[in-house]
């Protein structure tokens, strides 16, 4: 899986040089610069396959009269924007890379090309191949099947797709690939693909997949789709909403989700395209999609969860990296669903994986990143190419060693949640409960302070004010805050703290982590007002803060906040899931030790930092 070969990278250098040759002579925009090579590829490389010539004039005179450009790809017949010189030099260049090159090459070089254009580089049109191949691979392709992309972009699942089973082909044509795209910029990338690796491309359109009626339910045996994500549009049409019942609002009675008659105001694009792939699909026909890690954990998806799972078996889920998808301009956390129509074969086990490493850095560029050594040397594979640092053939293969997956039962699934780290065997079997210990949950033993201050009103009061980097995490403490009008403060300012409460984060990338903050409310900091990224807990008479204090350090209870944390972009949990935390309660005797012991650090520090203070005269 070396996504960065060296001819590959060959073919997006010439690229590049004839895109800038372009822009830096003619006086175009990057975009028109970009538009005119996609033009000239095309053109170029139909007039060379039909006449295997490499005279210019020929070439000029096949642009104009030819009627095949101007019925199959219209926009693309000749316009005479550029120069005949550069033209000419141009032209030239193609042919020598049709001459030099296997269509393969030529295709993945272009595909590259695509996605290191900053031009059109949007993030609804291009997933990294590395996990498109993924896609391919784990949905288990085979001959004599119809295939469907409804947000197809520049045509790389359609690609992928064709390449794992077209050996199996033999020469004649047993699938049919089908690519929709709302963009005519998009469709016409995708045949300029299709026609450098000699793809037959009768079902490519130009076309809205949502409402296009050409599109007959039950048609396909495979859908491989990344559809439009992360975008702040969503579909407002209500002619269009009306025929998705996912558009609809849904009420929750006796745990279950029921469509109401309400249409919601706007839904984003992503949860239309599963009812409609779940919709074109055979039965026992499948689909591998990528979707934001929201449609998997929020509370307020569960109705859709619950839609898929009425459909569909789920088959398998891989979650993808952060910077997956940086190079298109979002960090969206995401992963892949894999589902089959019912009715179909009941699933045991379903299968869960984390690609960890992907490859290549989160920047625009996509830098690769190769393997090393010990000693911080480059390793070559046996045709002398780098080697690319990445788990996902790991996971594919389900090698042990190296790849973090699990099996799952499916009767242990819930339509509560879909996600990777909620079934983690890890978190799953929480330690063993020593016998000195019994188990509360956090709302038994806790009151968690609801209402904001009444100080908020004073906009000219001065406070203090408490974030969630004022808190030491490694002991436990407030080291720092602010003064500030109450005018001033942020939005998130909201509780005011009391001597004796705690505080714990529950919000931002670092809650169940080693660097999770929690801390006691001491004298100096009564009255002050906090963020809402903390609870503010009251703790019961019976229990004391310094123990709290000392089980939310530990493995037990971290392990928890991270199997719940939900939010693709700033991690939280949910007040029903903090509420209903596991909590271990020592016997009397462990607890007042382990009480004691906390209690007895924090004075010991406290009595350092007056001593510091007194010699130094603050």
């Amino acid at each position: 899986m070396d996504l960065f070969n060296h001819n590959e990278n060959l073919i997006l250098s010439s690229f590049e040089d004839i895109h800038n040759q372009i822009y830096a002579n003619e006086g175009l925009s990057p975009e028109e610069s970009f538009n005119e090579l996609i033009k000239l590829l095309f053109n170029v490389t139909i007039f060379f396959r039909e006449h295997k010539s490499t005279d210019y004039s020929e070439y000029r005179k096949f642009i104009t009269d030819n009627k095949y450009l101007k019925k199959n790809f219209p926009g693309l017949e000749y316009q005479g924007k550029l120069s005949q010189q550069l033209e000419k030099d141009i032209f030239l260049k193609i042919v020598k890379l049709e001459l030099d090159q296997s269509n393969d090459i030529l295709g993945l070089g272009f595909q590259k090309f695509l996605n290191s254009s900053s031009r059109i580089n949007r993030g609804q049109f291009f997933t990294p191949k590395i996990i498109v191949d993924m896609c391919v691979e784990m949905i288990e392709l085979n001959k004599n099947v119809n295939i469907l992309d409804p947000c197809c972009g520049s045509g790389s699942f359609l690609v992928s797709a064709y390449n794992s089973i077209k050996e199996e082909l033999n020469g004649k044509e047993h699938c049919s690939l089908h690519g929709m795209d709302i963009s005519k910029q998009a469709i016409l990338l995708t045949k300029l693909r299709f026609m450098l690796l000699d793809i037959k491309s009768e079902n490519i359109f130009c076309s809205d997949a949502l409402s296009d009626v050409k599109l007959l339910p039950e048609s396909f045996d495979i859908i491989l789709t990344n559809p439009p994500f992360g975008t702040k549009g969503k579909i407002t049409d209500h002619g269009v909403l009306r025929n998705y019942d996912l558009a609809y609002k849904y009420s929750n009675t006796n745990d279950r989700w029921i469509k109401t008659n309400t249409l919601q105001n706007g839904v984003p694009p992503e949860r239309l395209f599963i009812e409609r792939c779940i919709r074109l699909l055979k039965p026992n026909g499948k689909i591998a999609i990528v979707l934001p890690d929201s449609i998997l954990e929020n509370p307020s998806m569960t109705y859709m969860r619950e839609y898929i799972l009425s459909k569909t078996n789920l088959l398998k889920v891989i979650k993808l990296p952060s910077e997956t998808f940086m190079p298109s301009g979002t960090a969206i956390k995401t992963s892949i669903l894999i589902l089959q129509k019912k009715p179909c074969k009941n699933q045991n086990n379903i299968f869960f994986g984390a690609v960890s490493k992907i490859g290549f850095q989160g920047n625009k560029n996509a830098t690769p990143i190769y393997k090393k050594d010990s000693k911080g040397n480059l390793l070559y594979d046996d045709s002398g190419n780098f080697i690319v640092d990445e788990d996902v053939t790991d996971i594919i293969k389900q090698n042990n060693v190296n790849a973090d997956f699990y099996f799952l039962d499916s009767k242990d699934l819930d339509k509560k949640r879909f996600d990777f780290e909620y079934y983690h065997p890890k978190y799953l079997k929480q330690q063993k409960i020593p016998k000195s210990f019994s188990v509360k949950k956090m709302k038994e033993i806790v009151k968690v302070v609801q209402n904001k201050s009444p100080k908020l009103r004073n906009k000219e009061l001065e406070v203090n004010y408490i974030e969630l980097s004022d808190i030491n995490y490694l002991y436990s403490e407030i080291v720092d805050s602010e003064n500030l009008l109450v005018s001033d403060l942020p939005s998130r300012a909201s509780y005011e703290l009391k001597e004796g409460q705690i505080i714990t984060a529950v919000a931002g990338n670092s809650i169940g982590t080693k660097k999770h903050v929690s801390a006691i409310v001491t004298s100096e900091y009564n009255g002050a007002i906090c963020t809402n990224g903390f609870k503010v807990l009251e703790v019961q008479p019976s229990l004391s803060p310094y123990y709290l204090i000392y089980f939310f350090r530990s493995s037990f209870f971290l392990n928890q906040i991270t199997k719940f944390r939900v939010g693709s972009a700033i991690p939280v949990i949910t007040d029903d899931d903090f509420s209903n935390l596991d909590i271990l309660i020592p016997n009397k005797k462990l607890h007042q030790k382990i009480s004691d012991h906390m209690k007895s650090g924090y004075i010991q520090r406290q009595d350092f930092i007056d001593k510091l203070e007194y010699i130094v005269g603050d």
